[in-house]
């Protein structure tokens, strides 16, 4: 046993002996051709780095230009043309209606449509006769999808004696709903919006000063849960699906689950109407339309001094 380890070792040995021989007398050309690869692969980056400084600033750089600017010009069509596709499409306004007022004053009345699910309006808006007289501007909002939305110039001497108008709409400002904020839209609105009319009536016997007067009256609760100042509701007397006559009126404000009855005079000519419909007229994107919560704190703007 002795003997068999020690030729194990004996051999061992003889491995180490010889490996360290040939190290030895080799080293230096190991040396040498380390050497030379690392030269040649620096050579090779070097020449690499060269052929694509050329590449790119001599022999291909027109050929590049030319493809960065057809992707550019290609990338402007593509986003030109979804631009258009998700753009808001313009208002559609209805024909324009004269209605006899007193004296020589009349009322107008045009309905307003838009198109756009995810886009409401704010803009300008005037009657302009076929006598070449127009209607003082007004300022306008048009709430996402609503449809025929009353546009109205009441008591207007600009209009008095003509027979047609024409709604011309100016300065028109889109505003994209934020859906982060609303969700879905329709729901939304619906819980903003949630004015509950009842029992509207015109009646055209009322006594007032000695004389006789019609009133349109109506019952309004807000089923929602905000508070608004200053909400606007439009009247229009019916006859069939024709409007005759139109009126609006103006709450001071109109608290969540209150309830108001509200009365409208019509002097003049009355027209002979057998329906009325009362549109609310509420800018629900409007912050300052709504009330801080009872046991909050807040600042009446309408009060507010104007800034320097």
């Amino acid at each position: 046993m002795a003997n068999g380890f020690l030729k194990e070792e004996e051999q061992e040995y003889r491995r180490s002996y010889r490996f360290s021989l040939w190290w030895v007398n080799h080293r230096e050309q190991i040396k040498g051709l380390a050497y030379a690869l690392f030269i040649a692969l620096d050579a090779g980056f070097l020449c690499f780095a060269i052929w694509t400084l050329a590449d790119s600033f001599l022999i291909s750089n027109s050929r590049e230009r030319l493809a960065v600017a057809e992707m550019a010009a290609y990338g402007q069509s593509d986003l030109n043309a979804q631009t258009l596709a998700h753009a808001a499409q313009p208002l559609q306004p209805g024909d324009a209606l004269v209605l006899a007022g007193q004296g020589t004053v009349a009322d107008a009345y045009a309905p307003l449509t838009n198109p756009n699910a995810d886009w409401w309006a704010t803009f300008d808006y005037a009657f302009q006769s076929d006598a070449g007289t127009a209607t003082k501007p007004q300022h306008g909002f048009i709430l996402p999808g609503e449809k025929e939305k009353p546009l109205l110039a009441l008591a207007t001497p600009d209009l008095g004696g003509a027979h047609a108008a024409t709604l011309v709409l100016s300065n028109t400002v889109w505003h994209r709903v934020d859906a982060h904020v609303t969700g879905d839209y329709a729901t939304w609105s619906a819980s903003h919006l949630a004015f509950a009319i009842t029992n509207p009536a015109f009646v055209t016997n009322v006594p007032f000063a000695g004389k006789t007067v019609g009133q349109t009256t109506f019952t309004v609760t807000n089923d929602s849960s905000y508070s608004y100042y200053n909400p606007a509701f439009d009247v229009l007397l019916m006859r069939g699906s024709s409007v005759v006559g139109v009126n609006r009126t103006v709450l001071e404000s109109l608290d969540s689950g209150a309830t108001q009855q509200v009365a409208i005079d019509w002097f003049g000519a009355l027209p002979a109407a057998g329906s009325v419909s009362v549109v609310p007229d509420v800018n629900i994107f409007d912050p300052a339309v709504y009330k801080m919560l009872p046991d909050g704190t807040t600042i009446d703007t309408r009060l507010e001094a104007p800034g320097p």
